[in-house]
């Protein structure tokens, strides 16, 4: 499944969450909406800070995205 964070934004609604929209485009094409409470994003960043995930993470976003040998050059 590839699929990508979209938008990250206040509930509407007036609550207390965050909500995390989620796109995939293959195999088929779905948007997910997350709401995201405090105590998700506080177990998120536990599990993040953990020093094997967090040096990963880390170094996940410093590489540069290789573009793959077969891909046709944009036109």
């Amino acid at each position: 499944m590839v699929a990508a964070f979209t938008q990250l934004f206040k509930d509407s609604d007036g609550g207390q969450a965050l909500k995390l929209k989620i796109e995939s485009s293959e195999p088929i094409h779905w948007v997910i909406t997350a709401t995201l409470e405090g105590g998700d994003l506080r177990n998120f960043i536990k599990l993040l800070f953990k020093p094997s995930i967090l040096y990963y993470a880390i170094s996940l976003m410093l590489k540069k995205k290789r573009v793959p040998k077969n891909a046709s050059a944009p036109s």
